[in-house]
């Protein structure tokens, strides 16, 4: 495993088999698919701040891959990859060995710097990236996500354009001159501690804003991890009105609150959008009983301990949630009567792939074994120690849950079996 610190001005495509560029956790795994099952010799391009930060659970503090199966890995930044892709002129040779991520999924793109984005040429929002290539492609979806489109004409254009090839636009809703610095949701809280507070307004003004425009241009919106009582009544009244808009929450918005965040500062709380009241949070839950919410997911964004062992406001947003999304959710609402198993598959894993337009998961013949087998009555606690994953930066450290996953099954194969990751290669 070789690491290199900056581009070498000798590269050559000619070296690699596969060329990934600046897709975080997708690329690693689809760098470790290439190496195992083709053999290929694989070179990946990745953002410094992506090797420790998004893509912690594939790479190390020293910016590894914790599946050492052979990639060459560059550190460098966007600037860097532009740089370096402007320089060759003459890329159709190559284009058949270039992936990068769109939303997850890696796909292959000419080298036009802007297809790299997602719905977005620039990392401000102010410029498309080529979308209609995209959906040739395989895109299914278009997002900022990570950043509020600050613009409502350029919100539009997308949505028009998303509209044309009949894809959804997923948003990530922050007005940045109401949230600027802010750090937790403003309120008692924020004032206690005296940190920079994070209004719900800030989320909510684009909430509306994107429910209404895709009334007006007729494409579908998603709106990403809600976390307010007003934003869903937004989402419920765009509904009733016959909008095409959907959402999504995460365990952490509908069982933890402000209240979690106490002297002691613990970053693990600090997530974006941020935690908001007990209110909040009990609205959000009755969203999801009533049926206005659409899907549950975790946000998941694992970081190094080092990274989120700063001061507040320097340490970064986000806490990880996969390995705990199930227990919340089967511990909280399931086991509780609130809602049924049926309800619960419906939002973790039925509707999340109406709403990308892609095929169903179902026990029949000829479809793809992906399963999950869940212990419904499991009890166990979270730990630091418990997490597969390289992060352990959870707000659900020390609950005691109720129900885990203990057998997976990945395009047929075992990935995990009574409840211990097992070694079967990811197979393409």
């Amino acid at each position: 495993m070789a690491i290199e610190h900056g581009l070498p001005e000798a590269f050559s495509p000619d070296s690699y088999d596969a060329i990934i560029v600046g897709a975080g956790y997708a690329g690693a795994v689809c760098a470790r698919r290439l190496a195992e099952s083709c053999g290929f010799k694989v070179c990946v391009l990745e953002r410094r701040d992506h090797i420790a930060g998004n893509a912690y659970d594939c790479y190390d503090e020293a910016g590894v891959l914790i599946h050492q199966y052979g990639p060459h890995i560059y550190h460098t930044t966007n600037e860097r990859v532009h740089q370096f892709l402007s320089r060759f002129t003459e890329w159709t040779p190559y284009q058949h060995k270039v992936l990068a991520d769109i939303h997850g999924t890696l796909m292959p793109v000419p080298f036009n710097h802007t297809s790299l984005k997602l719905a977005f040429g620039d990392e401000k929002g102010e410029a498309l990236s080529e979308m209609g290539d995209m959906v040739a492609h395989g895109a299914v979806m278009f997002t900022d996500d990570g950043r509020g489109v600050q613009s409502a004409g350029m919100m539009r254009r997308v949505m028009d354009y998303a509209a044309q090839f009949g894809k959804a636009v997923s948003s990530h809703c922050q007005d940045e001159s109401l949230v600027g610095k802010g750090q937790i949701n403003e309120g008692v809280v924020s004032t206690r501690l005296g940190l920079l507070g994070w209004p719900a307004t800030g989320e909510e003004i684009q909430i509306a804003r994107d429910i209404e425009i895709s009334s007006l241009t007729g494409c579908p919106i998603h709106i990403q991890h809600l976390s307010s009582a007003h934003g869903l009544d937004l989402v419920r009244r765009g509904k009733a009105d016959g909008v095409k808009v959907t959402c999504e929450v995460t365990p952490h918005h509908m069982f933890l609150t402000e209240e979690c965040i106490g002297d002691d500062y613990n970053t693990n709380f600090k997530v974006n959008p941020p935690l908001r009241t007990a209110a909040d949070a009990e609205a959000v839950i009755a969203g999801v009983v009533d049926g206005t919410v659409d899907c549950i997911v975790t946000d998941h964004a694992p970081h190094a301990a080092h990274e989120k062992a700063r001061e507040f406001e320097l340490a970064p947003f986000g806490m990880t949630g996969i390995e705990t999304s199930v227990g919340c959710v089967v511990g909280n609402l399931v086991n509780t009567g609130k809602i049924t198993w049926e309800r619960m598959v419906e939002l973790m894993s039925v509707n999340p792939r109406r709403i990308l337009g892609i095929d169903r998961v179902a026990i029949e013949a000829g479809s793809r074994a992906d399963l999950t087998v869940i212990d419904p009555n499991l009890k166990w606690t979270v730990t630091e120690e418990e997490f597969e994953s390289k992060a352990q930066n959870s707000g659900f450290i020390g609950w005691e849950l109720t129900g885990r996953a203990t057998d997976v099954y990945v395009g047929g194969y075992a990935t995990m079996e009574d409840g211990k990751i097992t070694e079967e290669p990811i197979h393409l």
